[in-house]
């Protein structure tokens, strides 16, 4: 998944505003966007194809067909972002100096972890909570066929489990039958 990111200096800068001042300026900073999202594979960002190791410019008709402008809008849209310095033509490619600065990619479960942890961090639980969260955990993991027990008394499961953990840099969850099976 690729994305656009942008600072406010972007959307606020002399470049973006004086674009907007243009006729159909909106639709030529959309063109524009669009167009960065085309040169995110190329490190220096130009808009071109590469096929097998011919490197292959995007024409105007391309270009017309990727921004969903017409061929006329482009030719006016590329005229602008030159001058503004936005897109520069060299021999018969056009780039997008910046096009790497402004895009990015993740993965889907980068993002769902992210929006997780947002979740987390927006919902400070009540200790009440958190023992229903646990509680839902334990059950959903009996559910699936993993056995949890609670530490028999005197015996210092967990204390092994967290040393063990700390030394060996693993991950062994406290409760689980299977590894305190292993300690037994």
């Amino acid at each position: 998944m690729y994305f656009i990111k942008l600072y406010d200096s972007f959307v606020n800068s002399d470049e973006i505003r004086w674009i907007e001042s243009q006729e159909d300026g909106a639709e030529i900073v959309l063109m524009f966007l669009r167009l960065m999202i085309v040169a995110k594979n190329k490190e220096d960002g130009k808009l071109a194809r590469i096929v097998g190791k011919m490197e292959a410019p995007y024409d105007i008709k391309e270009m017309a067909s990727v921004t969903f402008q017409t061929e006329e809008q482009v030719i006016k849209g590329l005229d602008i972002l030159q001058k503004a310095e936005l897109v520069v033509k060299k021999d018969d490619c056009y780039t997008i100096p910046k096009a790497l600065k402004f895009t990015n990619q993740t993965t889907v479960g980068a993002v769902k972890k992210q929006e997780e942890r947002k979740r987390k961090a927006d919902n400070c639980l009540t200790d009440i909570e958190k023992d229903e969260e646990k509680e839902k955990r334990n059950k959903k993991r009996e559910e699936e066929g993993e056995i949890y027990i609670k530490e028999k008394e005197g015996f210092p499961y967990g204390k092994i489990i967290s040393y063990l953990n700390k030394v060996v840099g693993s991950y062994y969850k406290e409760d689980s039958k299977f590894i305190r099976k292993l300690i037994t």
